[in-house]
């Protein structure tokens, strides 16, 4: 196997990680497009998650009620900062394709902006949503995930010479 040949784990983690980046991408420009929810469509889902925590609570599981509570107020605070928080994750996006191109030329800047685009994408929510409201299970699976990405882009550096 030639060493400046590109290693198929390293393709397909490229792979995974554009369609992933990608997709988000189209969502936000598609979402920024549309515009914000209409008044009406934010009440049904207020609705919902009331009726998710009174079933919750009639269950004993009152311990997902906290949890259901705060992304509900994350969700709400989402909608009040519609136009910053997908024009933040346009711009996270973005950083993402650039990392993943850089990488699959090969260059290990490639492999430093996709710490900085991990990074960026786990705190970007801090922009819009008080910290208080963001779920800490939330923050440290997205940790754990690009964690567990960094470390697999990572057994490929020998490769990345430039």
């Amino acid at each position: 196997m030639e060493s400046n040949k590109r290693p198929k784990g390293l393709t397909i983690l490229l792979v995974l990680t554009f369609i992933l980046t990608f997709s988000s991408l189209l969502a936000s420009i598609s979402s920024l497009i549309s515009g914000k929810p209409s008044a009406e469509y934010i009440e049904e889902e207020r609705v919902k998650t009331a009726e998710t925590i009174a079933e919750l609570k009639q269950n004993g599981l009152d311990s997902l009620v906290d949890v259901i509570q705060k992304m509900q107020t994350m969700t709400e605070e989402v909608y009040m900062n519609y136009t910053l928080s997908l024009v933040i994750t346009i711009m996270v996006s973005l950083l993402g394709l650039a990392a993943i191109l850089f990488m699959f030329q090969g260059f290990k800047k490639g492999f430093n902006l996709y710490i900085v685009y991990c990074l960026f994408s786990v705190i970007s929510s801090y922009f819009y949503v008080s910290p208080v409201n963001i779920p800490t299970f939330l923050i440290v699976f997205n940790l754990l995930i690009s964690g567990l990405f960094i470390y697999m882009y990572s057994k490929y550096l020998w490769w990345m010479k430039r």
